[in-house]
């Protein structure tokens, strides 16, 4: 594809693949599984409920013309997140040399996929345009990011929940808040204070990387759309409910892989599964912080004391309740002491 004509038209989804069916069959058999295997669509089709995916299905399958990706859910009003194509230097190197020819990896093309997870590289973008005809090799330009552990975590977390056919969203919102719960930054499972959770994001390693981010991801980067789509539940969106997964600050790319699809999906639908009320490993704290919380009165001076953030201090608390509850029973003291210097004698 990278050196024949014609050969880099961008389609995101084509339409009346029931009629493309006919044609290519058997190899099309199945349009919808070939769609997903072979399409963006497969990086949004497990966060869709069952209702929205026949209306996809339906639409896409008829011969009329249709926009695939607003079906999906792909491009909002409030989200506008572009697919340009999207391929890897080493990987089409490695496609000549096995197969003679080389061809468009599905998972590069997922919108929050910066890197090739297999050869730790940034991808290239193609640059070419919904309608236009050229030879991508020619036109294009290493995607503006690096290899870090941000952009592995995306593209990781976005190849497994393409992996399954279906995410079970209250099992993955309830692991969610489990864990948001275990970092210190939630203190009730039910609600939360929106700038509390819009501080931690924009705090996060994912959340200073979504601040530059390429392709509209940095309409992400304030965390406002966090608490509405825990709490309040609207359509699932996948690019979303991948930044915020990413952001749960995983020691590893692979463990988000791992976390997120041993909860995606329930063994036994009336209930939850067992891993969204167990609770997840607590992160150590530093070695200085006993000593920060005996001898600071204030988060303030503990996290500027050990050049951490506050919500590290709460973080690091919530792991040791002992030491917190001691730290508070000497904040409340000094607090008494103050107020008793304070007060001014009764006039005589």
């Amino acid at each position: 594809m990278m050196r024949a004509a014609h050969a880099t038209r961008q389609h995101d989804l084509p339409s009346a693949l029931g009629e493309l069916a006919q044609f290519a069959a058997p190899m099309l058999s199945d349009p919808v599984r070939s769609l997903l295997r072979h399409t963006v669509a497969g990086y949004y089709w497990p966060f869709m409920s069952d209702e929205r995916r026949r209306a996809a299905t339906a639409a896409l399958l008829a011969p009329a013309k249709c926009f695939g990706l607003r079906l999906l859910g792909a491009s909002t009003r409030r989200l506008a997140v572009a697919h340009p194509l999207k391929w890897c230097p080493d990987c089409l190197a490695e496609d000549l040399r096995n197969l003679g020819r080389p061809r468009w990896h599905t998972q590069h093309q997922h919108p929050t996929t910066f890197v090739c997870s297999t050869h730790c590289r940034p991808l290239m973008n193609a640059g070419v345009g919904g309608k236009t005809w050229k030879w991508s090799g020619e036109c294009s330009t290493a995607v503006d990011t690096d290899y870090c552990t941000e952009t592995a975590t995306l593209a990781a977390v976005g190849a497994a929940a393409s992996s399954v056919e279906h995410i079970d969203l209250e099992s993955v919102r309830a692991s969610a808040i489990d864990r948001l719960a275990d970092l210190g930054v939630l203190h009730s499972r039910h609600a939360v204070r929106h700038v509390r959770l819009e501080r931690w994001f924009t705090g996060t390693a994912i959340g200073r990387w979504l601040s530059t981010a390429p392709h509209g991801l940095e309409s992400l980067k304030s965390g406002d759309w966090i608490a509405k789509m825990i709490w309040r539940r609207p359509t699932a969106h996948a690019v979303r409910w991948t930044a915020l997964w990413s952001a749960l600050e995983w020691d590893s790319p692979a463990e988000a892989a791992q976390r997120l699809l041993a909860c995606a999906e329930r063994d036994d639908p009336g209930s939850m599964p067992a891993i969204a009320t167990q609770s997840w490993p607590r992160p150590s704290a530093p070695p200085a912080f006993e000593e920060a919380a005996r001898e600071c009165l204030s988060y303030e001076a503990i996290a500027s004391r050990l050049n951490a953030s506050r919500s590290d201090v709460v973080r690091w608390f919530e792991a040791f309740p002992l030491l917190r509850a001691q730290w508070r029973a000497q904040w409340l003291e000094n607090r008494r002491r103050l107020a008793r210097g304070n007060t001014r004698p009764p006039p005589q």
